[in-house]
């Protein structure tokens, strides 16, 4: 005879994974978000990432990292902002500055 074990995390299952996509998706931005909108939003990176960088914004170099996420780079430092997008008759795009990777030295030339 086979004995049933009740595993209490099971029912929760669907929960947590439905949690973890609604993660992925509002960290990334929406995923349904056309490139255009996105690069339609990168002038105005350029003066954020400036007083970020400390930085002219003239020397300010600009490079697409992923879909939504750009690399800053000027004045011998770097850091990289993530879009956050809305889509409909509104749609556009804000720049967040992500955390952990701000502020570092630039090891490579922006392409």
């Amino acid at each position: 005879m086979t004995e049933l074990r009740f595993n209490p995390f099971k029912p929760l299952a669907p929960l947590g994974a439905a949690m973890l996509l609604a993660g992925c998706s509002a960290a990334s931005g929406n995923p349904e978000v056309p490139e255009a909108t996105i690069e339609a939003a990168v002038p105005s990176l350029v003066p954020e990432a400036a007083r970020e960088l400390q930085c002219a914004p003239a020397a300010v170099q600009i490079t697409r990292i992923e879909a939504a996420v750009r690399q800053a780079s000027g004045c011998g430092r770097e850091v990289y902002y993530e879009a956050t997008c809305d889509d409909g008759p509104a749609a556009g795009c804000r720049w967040q500055l992500r955390e952990g990777r701000s502020m570092r030295k630039a090891r490579r030339s922006p392409l």
